[in-house]
C-alpha cells in the first residue's frame, strides 16, 4: 500500500508532538557550591589576620581570658549523637596543646572576671541550665537549683562578677535576663539574643528581630532605654563590645556573606573588617585588642547555611585598624 508524502509528513509531526508533550521540562545545569576559601579575607581596615586552632571537628564559640593569655572554645565531635558531642576546651594561646574543661553536653562558654572559674551552659538535663566550673579543678555548680527558663543560654558575667546576663526562652520568645552571680533575683528585661556586658556593666548589647531582619541594639539596665544601632535590609546581629567600649564589633550579611563589622557605639562609623567567600560568626574581643572569631575557611567542600550544621570550622583573629 501506498502512503503520501501529506499523510507521512502528518504522522511524524504528531509523532513529535506527542513525544515533546511528554518529555520532562529541561532546566540549566547549575554547578554545585563551591567550597569557601583557604583563609579568610581580611579588608585594608585589618592589620593582621591568623588560624589560631586547625582540627578535622568543628571548633566555634571562642572566648578570651580577662588577661588575653588564654581562649575556650566549643568543639563538636559529629561522631556522637546530638549534645553528647558538644565540649569546651583551653588552650592558652601560642603555646602548643589543649585541655578538656568540660563537656559532654557543655557549651557556650564565657569566663568570671577572676579568670579561675568559667560558666556555660549544660544540656543534660531536662531543661538546659547554667553551671559553673574552675579552670584548675573539677566538678561544676548549678548557678540556680534549677532552670530559670525553658533555654538559658549564652551566658556573659559582668566585669565586677556579681551579675550574669543570659538569654532565655519564655513561651515562644527569647528575653535578655541578669541573674546575681548566686542564682537570686532573676530579671527579665526585653526580647532579644546574646547579651554582651560593656565595660563599666551598665549596658547590654543584644540582637534581635525587626520585620524579617536581625537587627543590634543597646539596653542600659538603670534607664531602661532601648537603642537600636543598625537598620536596613541586611541581618545584622551578634554584637561585642570593644575592650574600651568605644567599639562594637558585629555580624553582617550587607554584602551577600556573613563577615564580621565594626561601628562605633553610637552605631556610626561602620567598618568592614572581612570579606571574600567564607562566613564568619560567633566574634569575642580581647583585652589584648584581638578579635577571635569562628571561620568556615579552608573547608573541602561547601557548608550549610547554618553554623551550627557546619562540619568544619575553625578559630582565628584579625587586628583591626578602627579610626578615633
Amino acid at each position: 500500500m501506498r502512503i503520501s508524502k501529506i499523510s507521512l509528513l502528518f504522522c511524524l509531526v504528531f509523532f513529535t508532538i506527542s513525544i515533546s508533550g511528554c518529555a520532562p521540562p529541561r532546566t540549566a545545569y547549575r554547578p554545585p557550591p563551591s567550597p569557601p576559601p583557604n583563609a579568610p579575607t581580611a579588608t585594608a581596615n585589618v592589620r593582621e589576620i591568623s588560624r589560631v586552632t586547625h582540627d578535622p571537628a568543628p571548633e566555634y564559640w571562642p572566648r578570651t581570658s580577662p588577661d588575653g593569655t588564654k581562649l575556650l572554645f566549643n568543639t563538636h565531635d559529629r561522631t556522637k549523637k546530638g549534645n553528647e558531642g558538644l565540649s569546651i576546651v583551653l588552650i592558652e594561646i601560642g603555646k602548643a596543646g589543649r585541655k578538656l574543661i568540660a563537656g559532654p553536653y557543655a557549651t557556650f562558654p564565657a569566663w568570671y572576671p577572676d579568670g579561675e572559674k568559667i560558666i556555660y551552659k549544660y544540656l543534660k538535663m531536662k531543661k538546659p541550665i547554667l553551671v559553673r566550673s574552675p579552670i584548675g579543678g573539677v566538678g561544676m555548680t548549678f548557678i540556680s537549683p534549677s532552670a530559670l527558663g525553658d533555654a538559658d543560654s549564652q551566658p556573659d558575667v559582668s566585669h565586677d562578677g556579681k551579675k550574669i546576663a543570659l538569654q532565655t526562652k519564655l513561651g515562644d520568645s527569647y528575653h535578655i535576663s541578669t541573674v546575681n552571680a548566686d542564682g537570686s533575683n532573676f530579671t527579665i528585661y526585653t526580647e532579644g539574643y546574646s547579651p554582651r556586658w560593656n565595660k563599666d556593666d551598665t549596658k547590654i548589647t543584644f540582637d534581635r528581630a525587626v520585620g524579617e531582619k536581625s537587627q543590634c541594639f543597646i539596653f542600659d539596665i538603670f534607664s531602661g532605654q532601648v537603642t537600636q544601632l543598625t537598620t536596613g535590609d541586611s541581618d545584622n546581629f551578634f554584637p561585642v563590645w570593644s575592650p574600651d567600649g568605644s567599639w562594637i564589633a558585629f555580624i553582617s550579611n550587607r554584602d551577600g556573606k556573613y563577615h564580621i563589622y565594626a561601628m562605633k557605639s553610637d552605631g556610626s562609623q561602620v567598618t568592614q573588617l572581612t570579606t571574600g567567600g567564607s562566613r564568619e560568626y560567633f566574634h569575642s574581643w580581647s583585652s589584648d585588642g584581638f578579635i577571635y572569631f569562628t571561620s568556615d575557611a579552608g573547608a573541602q567542600s561547601a557548608q550549610p547555611d547554618s553554623p551550627w550544621q557546619w562540619n568544619y570550622s575553625d578559630i582565628w583573629r584579625l587586628k583591626p585598624i578602627l579610626a578615633d
